[in-house]
């Protein structure tokens, strides 16, 4: 499970990562095939600074989620976006739809491949 920090406050991080790789496609595979294996399924959390490992690794989707993703995320006010389930999803689905394009231009291909222990 690889993850991009997206947003911090309060010793929380704003987490985005792939949940479900891509799958594999060759090149006899057609058109709708492709887009079918292609998909991308990413999470969204919040994680404790204390539970996440600095690694030389990074990936930089900070601009384009902040564009995304509301301001008041996670500030634990009455009108926060994260307390509704349906926002939650919204923001899942801004994320995927953000991963997906910067895996098909072909971007940071190392980030969208299961790891390998």
């Amino acid at each position: 499970m690889m993850t991009a920090t997206v947003r911090a406050s309060l010793g929380h991080a704003l987490i985005a990562g792939v949940e479900r790789y891509p799958l594999k496609v060759t090149r006899d595979m057609g058109e709708k095939r492709i887009l079918k294996r292609s998909r991308i399924r990413p999470f969204v959390k919040f994680v404790n600074y204390v539970h996440l490992m600095p690694t030389r690794y990074a990936l930089d989707l900070h601009e384009e989620l902040r564009r995304v993703l509301p301001e008041s995320l996670g500030q634990g006010t009455a009108d926060d976006p994260w307390s509704t389930l349906e926002s939650r999803r919204a923001c899942r689905i801004a994320v995927k739809k953000i991963m997906e394009e910067r895996y098909f231009t072909g971007k940071n291909r190392w980030f969208f491949t299961k790891l390998r222990f």
